[in-house]
């Protein structure tokens, strides 16, 4: 069955010629799935990623080690994704005839296979089976003839020398030309052999086809493919359609189910993720109990599944290669896998024991989400009680992450921390649970977080004298507030919170941070910022806050830091760059 002379539609280089007619179902369903793989999961993944980093980086939940393990996580998650896609593709194309499915796979070919010599190999490999599935000899060998035989498998070796013999006993050239070679030619001798190889026979390439072992058992034995070269067979149409359909059969490809994939790479994805925001919290975060409890299992659960599954493609690819094994090298075999489940079994009980250790607490939420006037982020405030005994006190902008807020007391109604109370006579108790203390010389006054908004508004409503409720007092406090976020952004102090305060004379200042000396460890001190009042600037009138050093307990020297300008309306911060009144 003699073709007619036409262009090469398989050189990667230049792409199908214009007169070439596209099946268009085949070509709609590659242009589909390119646009999947090409631009709709990148696109997508895009986003997830600068979502996911932007909101970690703003909320401040993870150190910069934990930002960059959770992008590791989602590239996982994206490449999982693209080779579901392509075997999700790749099963709907076997569904089709052979002409919609070649078409579908050059499409592949020529817009990915350039960059890509696995792919390259493999599609010319199965393009070259569609033609001969088709009776196009010609075609089939045009393709063989791309690939580069020193990329290919033993297995694809195999399919490559029975396609290059089907080859030549459907076209009318191969039926009469050539003699046999001597036998004995293996695999070594068969690759790269070039020009030796376009001219060689049906016989020659049985000889080469018979050097490669099955370890499969996907391939027809020696003895059929012998029995198509013989020239009866080859002058026999039934004998010919019989080669053919052997040759369709045959299947080299990934037989794992495309959701199969999905679900392994979601589950490597997990598996870095989970540990990472376990780990790497920063300073005053930690994970909310239940997210930690579930999504602890599961990353137990799926490091053992993987594990599991590692084990068993060892194994199965061992007894493929099916070389035989000498005593030493089979007691260093059993060794290696026994290892192998210890490591698993025990990385999986480290990640178990890991995330449900103190996940007994009881969580109890204290609010519906709410705005945070100055970043805008919507918290929950949470009160979790402990096995041990005693509350503590969080805010959680999602389902991952909470931080430690004690102002979040003042919500928990059911502990009897009701707000007008807490911000009244009995402040000790209130400071106490916070984790401040009173001070010699001084009351403190506990008056909760302006992030609570609701805390100014009821002190307020109840005219208390000393300025703790007054507007003046509450525009302090938000001058305050937005120094304390100015400082946390720019990280010239570490591990800083906030909480408030108003000594006996009924001055208002926030406590931001401690420590102590290098010099000395009993030198301990606190970052307090106070109000110094309206000063002119060239925005016209802001607040000016000062930045403190005061020593605990109070027998040492007070140390101005710095002091900042704070505009009343935008809450825009202005280091003044000085250390002195």
């Amino acid at each position: 069955m003699k073709q007619s002379c036409r262009e090469n539609i398989y050189r990667i280089g230049e792409g199908v010629p214009d007169s070439y007619k596209w099946n268009l179902s085949g070509r709609r369903l590659a242009v589909l799935y390119r646009f999947f793989s090409a631009f709709l999961v990148p696109v997508a993944w895009v986003f997830l990623v600068i979502f996911l980093e932007w909101h970690v980086i703003r909320i401040g939940s993870l150190t910069a080690g934990g930002i960059l393990w959770t992008v590791v996580a989602l590239v996982v998650l994206f490449y999982s994704v693209l080779i579901f896609l392509n075997h999700l593709f790749s099963g709907i194309s076997r569904r089709l005839d052979p002409e919609e499915r070649h078409d579908y796979i050059l499409y592949c070919y020529h817009h990915r296979g350039r960059r890509n010599v696995r792919l390259r190999v493999q599609s010319l490999l199965f393009m070259a089976q569609l033609d001969i599935r088709m009776h196009r000899p010609e075609r089939a060998g045009e393709a063989l003839k791309e690939i580069p035989t020193d990329k290919l498998s033993v297995e694809q070796m195999k399919l490559y020398t029975l396609l290059k013999l089907a080859g030549e006993v459907l076209s009318e050239e191969g039926a009469t030309e050539g003699t046999l070679s001597e036998k004995g030619e293996t695999e070594g001798t068969v690759r790269g052999e070039g020009e030796k190889q376009a001219h060689a026979s049906a016989e020659d390439w049985y000889i080469r086809y018979s050097g490669f072992s099955d370890q499969t058992g996907k391939f027809p034995d020696n003895a059929a493919v012998e029995s198509w070269i013989k020239p009866e067979a080859m002058e026999n149409k039934r004998a010919q359609d019989e080669m053919i359909a052997v040759i369709s059969g045959i299947s080299i490809e990934p037989e794992l189910h495309p959701f199969l994939n999905l679900f392994f790479g979601m589950m490597l994805a997990h598996s870095i993720f989970f540990p990472t925001v376990q780990s790497f919290t920063a300073s005053g975060w930690q994970l909310r109990p239940k997210y930690s409890f579930f999504a602890g299992g599961l990353a137990g659960l799926f490091v053992l599944i993987l594990g599991i599954g590692i084990l068993y493609l060892l194994l199965k690819k061992h007894r493929r290669a099916g070389s035989p094994e000498r005593g030493a090298d089979k007691t260093r075999l059993i060794i290696g896998w026994i290892a192998w489940v210890v490591l698993v079994l025990s990385l999986s009980a480290m990640v178990f024991l890991g995330s449900w250790a103190g996940t007994s607490d009881q969580e109890r939420v204290l609010t519906d989400a709410a705005p945070d006037p100055f970043t805008g982020i919507k918290y929950v405030y949470l009160a979790e009680e402990k096995d041990y005994g005693g509350i503590r006190y969080y805010r959680s902008p999602d389902f991952i992450f909470m931080e430690e807020w004690s102002e979040a007391m003042y919500y928990d109604t059911e502990a009897g921390n009701d707000l007008p109370e807490a911000v009244g006579e009995n402040l000790n108790t209130a400071s106490a649970v916070s984790g401040s203390s009173a001070e010699p010389g001084e009351q403190d006054q506990k008056i909760g977080s302006s992030s609570l908004g609701a805390s100014a508004s009821v002190s307020s409503d109840s005219g208390d004298d000393g300025g703790t409720g007054s507007d003046d007092s509450f525009a302090a406090q938000n001058a305050m507030q937005a120094v304390y976020e100015y400082l946390k952004e720019n990280g010239e102090f570490q591990n800083l919170s906030i909480s408030y305060s108003a000594n006996a004379k009924g001055d208002l200042y926030a406590r931001i941070g401690s420590g102590s000396d290098v010099q000395s460890t009993d030198n301990s001190y606190e970052l307090r910022l106070y109000d110094n009042g309206e000063k002119g600037a060239d925005s016209g009138f802001c607040r000016e806050i000062v930045l403190e050093k005061v020593y605990t307990p109070e027998d040492g020297e007070t140390e101005l830091l710095d002091f900042f300008l704070v505009h009343p309306e935008t809450l825009e911060v202005t280091d003044e760059h000085k250390t002195e009144w």
